[in-house]
């Protein structure tokens, strides 16, 4: 999985389109959009640890978060999809605390962002 740096926060679930120079541009978030469809929410926690982007990177207390897999978000995804079309995804977030021995370090942020399948259109 190949994750890109972005000096901007980010969220697991923002969909928006690439530009020109390959940054993603945020245009909206599928859990804030939730409560418009009659759809039940659900909560859980996802941990992954050892988590790098290409290039090696020293990451301060790195926290991993990625989309589910499972039938009920496929459905969540497609009941998007009309409004959606030919829109990306944030499909997995690293979040990096800023690093203790740096107090001018921000917390960074890499993503992973990829186009579902049912958003494409002929």
């Amino acid at each position: 999985m190949r994750f890109s740096y972005t000096h901007d926060a980010i969220n697991l679930g923002d969909y928006g389109h690439v530009n020109y120079s390959g940054a993603f541009c945020c245009q909206g978030n599928l859990f804030a959009d939730l409560e418009s469809l009659s759809l039940k929410r659900e909560y859980g926690i996802v941990r992954a640890y050892d988590c790098y982007p290409d290039d090696f990177e020293e990451l301060y207390k790195p926290l991993y978060l990625s989309l589910p897999s499972n039938d009920d978000f496929k459905s969540l995804l497609v009941s998007f999809s009309t409004r959606l079309v030919h829109k990306y995804l944030i499909t997995g977030v690293i979040q990096c605390l800023p690093d203790p021995r740096d107090p001018c370090a921000p917390t960074r942020h890499w993503y992973n962002v990829a186009k579902p399948f049912v958003w494409h259109r002929n």
